[in-house]
């Protein structure tokens, strides 16, 4: 057997499902989290000073730039979720295979990216604070309202899969079930 390859299923036992479900869903986030990078760098060519001037009044495209982070902030902020993108489809690839070592790295990766999201919240709340005479510009009255709306849901959602993540492989009938899994070759070791 390879390591990719499920194990086999005892005569008479049913396989369980959740490895294949929770493997799409890491398989689907990953991706996701990789596009939305992706598209965040595509940023750095769009959103500069001479596109939005061609695109916008000169005072809408001045209000848009003084709210942007900077370009370097950008960057990193990408490579770290494209780094955590990666983290999880490859747990996932290998929760799917029945190792676990995707379990172990998909753990990792829910407490990594509480921390990202929680840290990056933070500063587009100061971000916006700090451009909160430019926000009332650009739609007066109305983007304290949108936040303190918005920003829980946000969080909320963005959160849900790798709090959810934390709290399955702490269930009992779960850790029995991926305890007998091949080991495979550790994320973390060499």
């Amino acid at each position: 057997m390879s390591q990719l390859e499920a194990p086999a299923v005892a005569a008479g036992a049913k396989p369980a499902r959740w490895p294949n479900v929770i493997g799409n869903i890491g398989l689907v986030t990953g991706a996701l989290m990789v596009l939305d990078q992706l598209g965040d760098l595509t940023t750095l060519f769009y959103f500069n000073p001479a596109t939005l001037e061609r695109w916008f009044a000169p005072e809408i495209a001045e209000l848009t730039l003084a709210l942007l982070p900077p370009p370097g902030w950008t960057v990193l902020s990408a490579l770290i979720g494209l780094v955590l993108g990666a983290l999880v489809i490859i747990g996932s690839l290998r929760i799917k295979s029945h190792l676990r070592s995707g379990v172990e790295l998909t753990t990792w990766w829910a407490w990594l990216a509480i921390v990202w999201v929680l840290t990056e919240s933070v500063l587009v709340i100061g971000r916006m604070v700090a451009g909160a005479e430019h926000l009332t510009a650009l739609v007066p009255g109305q983007w304290e309202t949108a936040t303190a709306i918005s920003l829980p849901i946000a969080l909320a959602v963005v959160l849900a899969y790798p709090i959810f993540l934390l709290y399955w492989f702490r269930r009992a009938d779960v850790r029995r079930e991926y305890e007998g899994w091949a080991d495979g070759q550790s994320p973390f070791t060499t």
